[in-house]
């Protein structure tokens, strides 16, 4: 999943569920979740003009830096910044 053409958004959810989706097409192109402690909340993401990075934030100040390629399957990689 480039990005170059077309507009894609990132949601996020309180529990961790993130979601692209593709403006042009108003459809799902990922869904996915990442591990979050106990009672620790998804804030705050965003998702680069590429296409492929983005970025969260949670309650417990914890920030999380990944990508995201879609071939024939999501590939999803994650780091946590301490």
């Amino acid at each position: 999943m480039s990005g170059r053409g077309r507009k894609q958004r990132l949601i996020g959810y309180t529990q961790g569920v993130l979601k692209v989706i593709s403006i042009d097409s108003l459809k799902v192109d990922a869904l996915f979740k990442i591990k979050l402690i106990k009672d620790e909340t998804l804030t705050v993401a965003t998702f680069s003009k590429n296409g492929i990075n983005f970025a969260i934030g949670t309650s417990n100040g914890s920030v999380h830096l990944g990508t995201i390629k879609l071939d024939t399957k999501l590939q999803v990689r994650l780091s946590k910044l301490d």
